[in-house]
């Protein structure tokens, strides 16, 4: 089961995804922006979720978040 949407792996792939704690600060920073009442419930519910993890946790994770276009689609 994949923890984040495509959508929340999509904005996460907008930033540097390293640390979660940096990771964190730049969301935070990128949500004083954010006018679209959408768009900022994708940002929220990403936050919400990486305050979550532990940075073990999201060490195990990062790997795994790759912008959906950048996906390999078995044929």
């Amino acid at each position: 089961m994949e923890y984040f949407t495509v959508e929340e792996t999509n904005l996460i792939c907008i930033y540097d995804i390293r640390t979660r704690a940096g990771l964190l600060r730049d969301l935070y920073a990128a949500t004083e922006d954010v006018y679209d009442p959408e768009l900022l419930e994708v940002f929220k519910a990403v936050i919400h979720k990486l305050e979550g993890l532990t940075d073990g946790e999201y060490l195990e994770l990062a790997p795994g978040l790759v912008p959906a276009d950048d996906l390999e689609v078995d044929a």
